[in-house]
This record gives C-alpha cells, sequence and structure tokens, in this order.
C-alpha cells in the first residue's frame, strides 16, 4: 500500500450502539483511515438516534440507516 493509499471501513450494525463504537475507536485517529461508513440496518429509532447523535461530532463517520431489516 502506497503512502497515499486510503482505507475506507464498513460496519453494518443492528441493535448494537456499545459494541458500534467499540469496533473502530482504536483505529479511528489513524490517517490512513479516511472514512467510516456505518449502515444501520433499521434498529430501533432510539438507538439509531443514539448512534447519529454520537456520530454528530465524528467527521470520519457516514451514517445510513435501512428503512427495513435486510439481515446484516
Amino acid at each position: 500500500m502506497s503512502k497515499d493509499s486510503k482505507i475506507s471501513i464498513c460496519i453494518t450494525t443492528y441493535q448494537r450502539y456499545d459494541l458500534l463504537f467499540e469496533s473502530f475507536a482504536k483505529v479511528y485517529d489513524d490517517e490512513r483511515i479516511s472514512e467510516i461508513v456505518i449502515v444501520d440496518d433499521a434498529s430501533d429509532l432510539e438507538i439509531f438516534e443514539k448512534i447519529r447523535e454520537k456520530c454528530f461530532n465524528l467527521p470520519k463517520v457516514k451514517l445510513y440507516r435501512n428503512a427495513q431489516n435486510r439481515d446484516c
């Protein structure tokens, strides 16, 4: 991998608020990571809102939500 190469991380989640952020906490500040794409698979709205609030201050994170559960 060249020095200019960037890495995108893609994470699927369902009802896993705490585990979600643990899954990338150690690599978030790595300069090789350009983005972290999270796809929520129609978790309960309360959980999704908590995820969205926490992602608001994480510029590398792009959050998406499936309208219905599609099984990760």
